[in-house]
This record gives C-alpha cells, sequence and structure tokens, in this order.
C-alpha cells in the first residue's frame, strides 16, 4: 500500500474466531495490522512484521480458526486451525506456553509490547540457523504458592535435550533457578547455543519443590543447524 511521502506498508487482516462447544457460543475478533514504512514494496518482503492483541477468554477448550488477509493483493486467505485448552486449575501449580523470543531486554519506555518491565520481541521460527547462538525464552509460571511442601521457595529446572532421546541432556546444557511461591511468577532465561550440533531438540521446563518433586512439565521443539560444531 502506497502511503503519503512515497513510502510503502502493508496491511494484513486476521479473523479471528473463537467456537466453544462447551457453551455453544462462537466469539470473532477483527483486527488489522500494518507494517512499518519503506522506500521501496520490495523491502517490505524481507521483513517480518508482528503486532500484539489480547483477548480476553472464559476458561474452557476452544476451536481457534484464523484467516489472515492481505488488504492489497488478491490472494486467497490463508487458514489456520489450532484447539486451545484453557481449563486451568487455579489449585495446582502450572505453566503457560514457552515464548522464545529474539530480543529481550530492560525496557526504557512504555508501550503496550512492554511487560513486567521487559522489552522484547518474539522469535517467529522452531528453526536456529548457524548465525543465531542463543536460545532465549520466556514463560510465566501460575499458583506456585499452591504448592504442598515446607519450603517458601520453588525450583524452575530446564535443560536442552535431544529429541531421539528427551531423557538425557545434551552437553549438560541444564539450568535452574529459585522463586519465592507466588500465585503467578515470569521467569526470563538465556542458553548459549553456539556449539549445539545440529539436529531436533527439546527445551524441557520443571517445576519441582525441594525435595526434588515434579510438579509441572512443559516443553517446546526446535531444530537446531551448526555445520561448525
Amino acid at each position: 500500500q502506497q502511503i503519503q511521502n512515497n513510502k510503502y506498508r502493508a496491511n494484513i487482516q486476521v479473523n479471528a474466531t473463537f467456537i466453544s462447544k462447551e457453551r455453544n457460543d462462537t466469539n470473532t475478533i477483527t483486527h488489522n495490522y500494518f507494517s512499518a514504512t519503506y522506500d521501496t514494496p520490495k523491502l517490505i518482503d524481507k521483513e517480518n512484521f508482528y503486532d500484539l492483541l489480547r483477548i480476553p477468554l472464559l476458561k474452557g477448550k476452544y476451536q481457534m480458526d484464523l484467516e489472515i488477509v492481505d488488504k492489497n493483493a488478491n490472494n486467497k486467505p490463508i487458514l489456520y486451525t489450532d484447539v486451545l485448552d484453557l481449563t486451568f486449575d487455579n489449585n495446582i501449580v502450572c505453566l503457560s506456553s514457552i515464548q522464545p523470543l529474539s530480543y529481550l531486554s530492560r525496557a526504557e519506555n512504555h508501550n503496550r509490547y512492554i511487560k513486567e518491565g521487559w522489552d522484547y520481541t518474539p522469535y517467529f521460527s522452531t528453526y536456529y540457523p548457524e548465525i543465531v547462538n542463543s536460545f532465549t525464552f520466556w514463560v510465566e509460571i501460575y499458583h506456585s504458592d499452591k504448592i504442598n511442601s515446607k519450603s517458601d521457595s520453588f525450583i524452575v529446572y530446564s535443560a536442552i535435550v535431544a529429541a531421539e532421546n528427551p531423557q538425557t541432556p545434551v552437553f549438560k546444557l541444564s539450568k535452574q533457578k529459585i522463586f519465592n511461591k507466588k500465585s503467578q511468577v515470569s521467569m526470563q532465561q538465556i542458553y548459549n547455543i553456539d556449539s549445539l550440533p545440529s539436529g531436533n531438540y527439546y527445551l524441557v521446563l520443571e517445576i519441582r519443590d525441594e525435595n526434588d518433586t515434579i510438579h509441572a512439565y512443559s516443553s517446546y521443539f526446535f531444530q537446531r543447524y551448526n555445520p561448525i560444531s
């Protein structure tokens, strides 16, 4: 789309429909996303752009249907369907989805992309080429105060493990962090994967108490290409 001063920008419309069969209910949200402006339309194709939209939903399971429309082209819409399980139990500890990041730093300004004082950009792929030497992620832990143990704290154990043998950490790429029990805790962590060989991997997270009992678990699959390792 050409705008003023001979600049160009992309315009994507996203139609998101959330279907709850439990309540026989359907909610549809329409949102327009605009890229940054460029001097030539060819530059737009070389850049990822993203936006953020928070959609409140009641607890339950949903079918999510996405329709992505390029407002400046006659191409067919891109369709995507997934299932969202939002049936969280407030009486047990649980983890959010693991969000990989391409950028993370303490925020100096305030905008809608700032979260808990952090400025971040999502990583848009499960593929990590040789030019990417770190794996950064964000995760949230809910209801850790419900962990039944004597200690006032809990442990988040993380590791990068080979996909074909997820019980064995690769090159001892594992870390532990200790947090005080709260209703919500956010965690940011960076792994150096410079020496991680090519292959398929999982980042695994475990919530443990002082007795090493596991109370919650989550994982994220990614691929690494590293010809120099």
